[in-house]
């Protein structure tokens, strides 16, 4: 994923959920942000605009790998 032409660089919010940035320097803008309850609900939240593949396409697909630990520690990958 790519805004202002710049890829997309995610980062533990420190809460259980994803900063989503256009690069690592200070300046960078966050684009989007995850959020994840207990429950394993989420909240996705676009704050900039991605760049899409072709013109005047206004669909972006998204895909999240989840990995989370269980009560005894164990990691547990969905």
């Amino acid at each position: 994923m790519t805004a202002s032409g710049k890829t997309v660089v995610w980062t533990n919010d420190g809460a259980g959920g994803l900063i989503g940035r256009d690069g690592t320097d200070s300046s960078a803008t966050v684009v989007a942000t995850v959020k994840v309850t207990a429950s394993g609900s989420y909240t996705f939240a676009l704050l900039q605009p991605v760049q899409h593949a072709a013109s005047g396409e206004d669909i972006r697909d998204i895909t999240f790998g989840v990995r989370v630990l269980d009560s005894t520690g164990a990691v547990v990958k969905g």
